[in-house]
């Protein structure tokens, strides 16, 4: 009776170890894509910036 107990703790304990796993892989990676999305999108906002200066400006002006 103390081995199935005992089978059945580390069985439950492996189940339970994978699945905080998992959760923790995918908060992180949702965490890395957040910051990544504001990233890209600051960097968007430099570019278009420039491409409004760049659209703006004369022959004349100094780029």
């Amino acid at each position: 009776m103390n081995f199935s107990d005992e089978r059945k703790f580390r069985r439950w304990f492996i189940i339970f170890s994978a699945i905080s796993l998992i959760i923790l892989i995918v908060w992180n990676a949702v965490i890395f894509f957040q910051r990544l999305k504001e990233d890209e999108r600051k960097k968007m906002n430099i570019w278009a910036a420039a491409q409004v200066s760049l659209d703006q400006a004369d022959d004349n002006t100094d780029l």
